[in-house]
């Protein structure tokens, strides 16, 4: 990446090629619902084994 930035922007690419990946790792993602997606997939997985069980 810093060799792109020395391309582009020769002064600027050593601070820049250490605060851009900085940045990145500090974002994060929340997408809402996961938490409810969580429980239904384990209460769906529960009842599976539940009728494995009963059929088994």
């Amino acid at each position: 990446m810093r060799t792109r930035l020395k391309k582009l922007a020769p002064r600027m690419a050593a601070h820049l090629g250490d605060e851009i990946p900085a940045a990145l790792a500090e974002q994060t993602t929340i997408v809402a619902g996961t938490h409810t997606a969580g429980h239904i997939i384990s209460q769906r997985a529960a009842q599976l084994a539940h009728l494995t069980e009963q059929r088994g």
